[in-house]
């Protein structure tokens, strides 16, 4: 039998938030920020490394559900 986490509030029925598909793990955060540092790119540079990597994770996604679908 399961048992059910205690939480502070007393809701059994808690409400469980939708991953979001798009969003960057530590790891690869992490990995970004050590190729950047690695190469001495700036602040700038580092961000659109981390906003193109999103990007990809999204259409990915996007094109992987669109997939399922078909």
């Amino acid at each position: 039998m399961k048992e059910i986490e205690d939480h502070d509030d007393g809701n059994l029925f808690p409400i469980r938030h939708k991953h979001n598909p798009d969003a960057l793990t530590q790891e690869e955060v992490a990995s970004i920020l050590q190729v950047a540092d690695s190469h001495d790119l700036s602040k700038e540079e580092t961000l659109k490394l981390l906003l193109r990597l999103r990007a990809r994770k999204r259409a990915a996604y996007a094109n992987n559900t669109k997939q399922q679908m078909a």
